[in-house]
């Protein structure tokens, strides 16, 4: 079909058609004629389909109205009067995303699929939820979503509860928080940036709900909106869906809030406080730069291009500068370059620093950038930063997102502006230009123009403060107190009918009103597997025929079960090591610039792939995973017998600038990501791979991390025999499994390069160690800063004698999306609540952001008695069915197929057992799905359980006298 520009379609007028090479695409801008929202398509051969709705959503304070609409729409609309609209869909649906987020300066709601019905529900749904929602009706979705008061059970005390209260009580337990809020509120002060538009947790309990309102009214409406579709859909079909959607929806001018800061005469120092019970807690130093505009394509390129060279490599000057060998700070992760805004920013961000140290700070890095400027960047370096960026275009395939959603954010980050759409997807010639312009001193200029000359800029001392932490408890404290004072007879009622209605279940006849696909709809059989098994002499071999033209993905495995057990804490150590010290010929810098010049990246990891009994020894292996265009496979075969063959261990500054940044990143994940610990560690209870990964990575590394950073000087020639004795006994050709990922056409020359990696390598006659793990079901607590709860519980029924069957990952899915998000969240306020159940009879669950303990742990153990009391008629089973099958279907990345062909291969999981499983789960039914119960419960009948908290909280709960509360209390 050929468009015409200016032409109207389905009540869409075409204002702009152009050809975008670099994604293969080409982009459409349309303007809806009667409600004025904007819509940008992209059409390709890409059957990964999406669509999003955003609107710009500028903050006036810190009440997070935002972020608690964002959450609230979600909830129910006219046509979808549910309390979970957003999750019940999801149950019905092949969508591989389905989310909403909250940006510093708009909302965006959108989904994804392979199903061209699905995504016209996916339309329908956000469509009406977003513009028809059922807030103005009904005041519980305010309440409920964002804050409301709740009584103990003695109905003497009052808290404050609610899931974005919560979430954001979470959020500024990491002084992280304080430092962005603390930024932005200085750079920015004359715009909407000056407001944490997620909420402030003090500030979040003084939202009214007729503000509430009154911002959906004025923001959501169809002038403020911005459409967007992208993929192989029938775009005549969507357009047509749209324009039905935007009948009668309100189109009214907006207020234009003022996004552009006028630009400092003179540069600012902040210094500010974060609260903190701890002492040892240390400060956070942050120097930050307004650099152009956010829609300047070009200069977000060169950005990009500077913040790998600056901060994100082992080579870079400011790491070498900060914390390198005379280190004044621990760790540099969370500085770089930030376009969520009008005026993006760049921060060189230390943590684990000290206020004293401050002067220090900004003359290393003032020294730094003028030697750069002055001298000239290194060519090596700076061509190393330019090849990383380019590959990462050119790859063009993202993990953690569906590349559609992606280009979507970038179509905003310009269009929001009035900038040009596609400015940022048609990146050619900006790059070339980028190439053409090294030899002219441009990155010179970057930072001669941006950093030294620039007097938009802020200085940023961030430290702890006891004084602050004990005023915000006593605020809080003190209105609760007063509010619970004054409370009226009636007033009390409504807390309690608010706690009824918080508890009631969804109609299940409301729930029927959701669009949603029919069994029918689904794939009846696993597609056939596209990777083959063979053995290259004595080496395994792992082949996926898949891949990026031109793109080749290696990962070399090496079996650690060489290595003694109690040396088991420098495997861990030595893989992140690896890469970062020198080899016999190259030194460590030239080796960072060697991998960043010719790869698109080299990473080292663990992982152990079960198979068989869960507590029977595993083969763990050492994984190094690189990705290379082609032509360059000879140079890379080069590059990868350097790190297995010559890398040495005398670099004694650079192990220990490598123990001093993971221990502090550890010990700050506690705070961050407690989730993610709390269920590492569960594992190490039942699991043999767990108790393996936690001497390499878990618990137990943080410790031998923090014994080593305070005793280096008397052990780091222990620690370098350690390694170079643990070296070699991974890297021998019988500790090695090759995988490779590639098109067909490049098999002869990429076998060519790794069997020359494999001859290269030593024979070593070694015997494999039987590592002796004590499993023994655990109750730990762990102490920490943070605000609220993480609980998780963990157990397996396959060492019970239950065997794993396919229904189990319906009910995982059923458990997680209806009684833990009924019971944990909606009840309960926490952020979230996980549940895994896999394979290897592993059942987990782990709660976030969470205000309760003993509650949550009463919720976990009814788990199986809601299983077997429940009552489901086959067609909602069937819409379970279909999200499960949705989420087994995911569509992967060429490197996260690499990935799944390892796995499946390593853990023994053929075809004929996914064929089994997938049978199983469509042929299940309800009175089936009961007969599991009693997988959870004697799952769960000898639990571990990890919890994370502050002291205060955690000695409360556990000082009831409960035997399931009877923990061990170790301090973080």
């Amino acid at each position: 079909m050929v468009w015409e520009v200016f032409k109207i379609y389905e009540g869409f007028e075409l204002l702009e058609e152009r050809e975008l090479r670099e994604i293969e695409s080409i982009g459409r801008v349309f303007k809806h004629v009667q409600s004025g929202a904007r819509l940008v398509a992209l059409e390709n051969k890409d059957p990964h389909k999406v669509f999003s709705v955003s609107f710009k959503t500028p903050p006036s304070d810190d009440t997070g109205v935002a972020h608690i609409l964002e959450h609230a729409v979600c909830c129910a609309s006219e046509k979808y009067p549910l309390k979970d609209a957003f999750v019940a869909f999801e149950k019905g649906s092949l969508c591989t995303t389905f989310n909403a987020c909250t940006y510093p300066d708009m909302t965006m709601y959108y989904g994804a699929t392979l199903h061209e019905r699905d995504l016209q529900h996916i339309i329908e749904v956000l469509m009406d939820l977003v513009f028809h929602p059922l807030i103005y009706k009904d005041d519980l979705f305010f309440k409920q979503e964002g804050w409301h008061y709740e009584l103990d059970a003695s109905h003497k005390r009052l808290e404050y509860s609610g899931v974005v209260y919560n979430e954001m009580l979470s959020e500024y337990s990491d002084p992280s928080a304080y430092l962005q809020r603390s930024i932005h509120r200085k750079l920015f002060p004359d715009t909407p940036y000056a407001y944490d538009s997620g909420g402030i947790p003090e500030k979040i309990v003084t939202l009214k709900e007729e503000d509430f309102l009154a911002f959906h009214q004025k923001y959501y409406q169809g002038a403020n909106s911005y459409l967007y579709l992208y993929g192989n859909g029938d775009l005549l079909t969507q357009l047509k869906l749209l324009n039905e959607t935007l009948r009668g929806v309100r189109s009214e001018p907006v207020e234009e809030s003022r996004l552009w800061q006028v630009p400092f005469k003179t540069p600012q120092i902040d210094y500010t406080v974060y609260p903190s019970f701890y002492d040892e807690d240390e400060a956070y130093l942050a120097w930050s730069f307004v650099v152009g505009k956010a829609e300047d394509a070009q200069l977000r390129l060169g950005f990009e291009v500077l913040e790998h060279l600056l901060l994100k490599s082992a080579a870079s000057p400011l790491t070498k500068a900060l914390v390198g060998e005379n280190p004044i700070g621990k760790s540099l992760e969370e500085g770089g370059y930030d376009t969520a805004k009008r005026q993006p920013t760049f921060s060189i961000i230390l943590k684990g620093s000290d206020k004293k140290q401050v002067e220090t700070f900004k003359k290393r890095i003032q020294k730094t950038l003028k030697t750069l400027v002055e001298e000239g960047i290194d060519r090596e370096l700076l061509n190393a930063s330019l090849h990383t960026i380019g590959f990462s275009l050119k790859e063009a395939e993202y993990a953690y997102e569906a590349k559609g959603v992606l280009y979507g954010e970038m179509v905003l980050n310009s269009a929001l502006y009035e900038g040009e759409p596609f400015g940022h997807l048609a990146y050619e010639e900006s790059f070339d230009k980028l190439k053409d312009l090294v030899d002219k001193g441009y990155f010179e200029f970057l930072i001669q123009t941006y950093f030294l000359e620039n007097p938009h800029q802020l200085l940023t001392v961030l430290t702890p403060s006891k004084k602050e932490a004990k005023a915000l408890q006593k605020r809080k404290r003190k209105a609760l107190y007063h509010k619970r004072k004054t409370l009226l007879p009636s007033e009390l009622q409504a807390i309690c009918k608010l706690k009824e209605r918080l508890e009631e279940e969804p109609l299940e006849e409301v729930r029927g009103l959701l669009p949603c696909l029919k069994k029918e709809d689904l794939e009846k059989e696993v597609p056939s597997f596209t990777f083959q098994q063979e053995n290259w002499g004595q080496t395994p071999v792992i082949y996926e025929t898949a891949g990026i033209q031109g793109i080749v993905y290696v990962h070399l495995l090496f079996n650690t079960t060489y290595v003694q057990e109690e040396d088991l804490p420098y495997v861990g150590l030595l893989t992140q090591l690896l890469t970062y010290v020198g080899t016999t010929t190259l030194s460590a810098e030239a080796l960072e610039n060697r991998i960043n010049s010719l790869t698109g990246g080299i990473n080292c990891s663990l992982n152990t792939y079960t198979k068989g009994y869960l507590k029977s020894p595993q083969t763990p292996y050492l994984k190094i995973s690189g990705k290379v265009e082609k032509e360059v496979l000879e140079d890379f075969a080069n590059l990868m017998l350097q790190i297995v063959t010559a890398t040495i261990f005398k670099e004694k500054n650079k192990i220990k600038e490598m123990i001093r940044f993971v221990h502090y990143e550890m010990k700050r994940s506690f705070e961050s990501a407690p989730e993610y610990r709390a269920m590492k560690r569960l594992f190490k209870h039942f699991t043999w791979a767990g108790a393996y990964e936690d001497q390499v990575g878990g618990m137990a590394y943080y410790y031998f991390l923090e014994e080593l950073e305070e005793h280096f000087e008397e052990r780091i020639e222990g620690v370098c025999e350690k390694l170079e004795k643990v070296y070699r006994c991974i890297f021998h050709q019988d500790a090695l499994t090759i995988s490779f990922t590639s098109l067909p056409s490049y098999y002869e020359k990429v076998r060519g390069c790794l069997e020359r990696i494999k001859r290269a390598l030593p024979h070593i006659r070694l015997m494999k160690q039987d590592y002796l793990f004590q499993f023994a079901p655990q109750k730990e607590a762990y102490i920490t800063s943070h605000a609220l709860y993480t609980v998780a519980m963990g157990g397996n029924f396959v060492e019970k004698g239950y065997p794993f069957h396919g229904a189990l990952y319906v009910i995982s899915g059923l458990l997680e999306s209806n009684y833990l998000w009924e019971k944990v969240r909606m009840q309960g306020g926490a952020y979230g609540c996980d549940l895994v159940i896999d394979r290897t009879g592993n059942v987990l669950l782990c709660s976030y952001a969470d205000p309760h303990l003993k509650v949550t742990l009463e919720v976990y153990e009814k788990i199986g008695t809601f299983l077997r009391e429940l009552s489901m008629e086959q067609e909602e089973l069937d819409q379970l069915i279909i999200g499960t099958i949705g989420a087994m279907d995911m569509p992967l990345t060429t490197e996260q197929r690499s990935e799944r062909a390892l796995s499946y291969a390593l853990s023994d999981i053929t075809w004929e057992i996914l064929a089994k499983e997938r049978k199983e789960i469509l042929s299940l039914t309800p009175e089936h799905l009961k007969s599991y119960a009693v997988y959870l419960e004697e799952a769960l009948r000898s639990a571990s359980l990890c919890v994370m908290g502050n002291e205060k909280i955690l000695r409360e709960e556990t000082l009831t006298g409960d035997s399931l509360m009877k923990f061990r209390i170790t301090f973080l």
